[in-house]
């Protein structure tokens, strides 16, 4: 779950601590829902770095689908391990 203040980024993501990002100046933030936003900017390099930092936090899940994910990007699940 993302949570913005003025200039903070708080994330949930599944650990017992909130984690806490400065959000750089020029990137801007529009939250559609608790789990979904959209980052805009004219510097496409420090968007992408900031992108990445975020996707690092929790990276989707090949087995349950769960993680921070980009719109457009399919992640393709795995079967569970089946034991004899």
């Amino acid at each position: 779950m993302f949570y913005k203040n003025k200039k903070m980024l708080l994330v949930r993501s599944g650990h017992s601590y909130t984690d806490r990002f400065v959000i750089p100046r020029g990137i801007y933030f529009r939250l559609y829902k608790k789990r979904t936003f959209v980052m805009y900017s004219f510097n496409f390099q420090k968007l992408c770095n900031f992108g990445r930092t975020l996707f690092n936090l929790k990276p989707a899940d090949p087995y349950k689908g769960g993680g921070v994910r980009y719109i457009g990007r399919h992640i393709k699940l795995k079967k569970h391990r089946v034991k004899f």
